[in-house]
């Protein structure tokens, strides 16, 4: 009897702390996916219309907020935000929200730097981390050197996870994974704006 209850209690031990380690193992998989060239596999740990839904509100702030008639009458923005607003930034993240633009993110690429690099490599889709690669190497005025980065990843809570990617300039990008079960999978973004455009 003793030794079923050590031997359950080392069960329990073990799955609480191979639950609790399952958001690094993930880390681990997208490090080796990412070094092996494997976008589909880096693509399965990414809920994309997630992703959209956070950064809708983000983008129509930064480009809707600020109201450039302080009087009576309201701006062209707000005009646009109010009528056309939801259907742009919808159109805007359906082609920004790709596997290419969210590598450069997480390389620590600024959204207007990500934006372009995918424009720039656009055509170059049959190979998207190499593609992505070369031309951070040959574009030393937009790479981020590794001093200007620091990496921080750690639990939110038991169901969030959150990878950290600051600037010393002072921008910070959160990528927060969600738990489901075992599985983990990125649905926010949060790309510091805010910081961005006040900097």
């Amino acid at each position: 009897m003793k030794k079923l209850i050590v031997t359950l209690s080392v069960v329990v031990v073990l799955f609480i702390v191979a639950w609790l380690a399952s958001p690094y193992w993930m880390l681990y998989q997208l490090k080796q996916a990412y070094e092996n060239n494997q976008p589909e596999r880096i693509s399965a740990y990414i809920d994309y219309e997630a992703v959209k839904e956070s950064l809708k509100p983000q983008m129509n702030a930064q480009w809707f907020a600020a109201d450039l008639n302080q009087g009576q009458h309201p701006s062209w923005k707000h005009l646009v935000a109010q009528y056309l607003g939801e259907p742009i930034t919808d159109a805007v993240l359906d082609r920004v929200v790709t596997l290419k633009t969210l590598i450069l993110l997480l390389q620590g690429k600024q959204l207007a730097q990500s934006l372009s690099i995918h424009h720039k490599t656009e055509d170059n889709s049959s190979n998207i981390i190499e593609a992505n690669m070369s031309h951070t190497a040959s574009d030393p005025v937009s790479t981020a050197s590794s001093s200007e980065l620091q990496y921080h990843a750690g639990y939110r809570d038991l169901n969030h996870f959150v990878i950290h990617v600051v600037h010393l300039q002072g921008a910070d990008t959160q990528f927060i994974f969600t738990r489901d079960g075992w599985h983990w999978k990125m649905t926010d973004i949060d790309l510091d704006l805010g910081t961005q455009q006040a900097s």
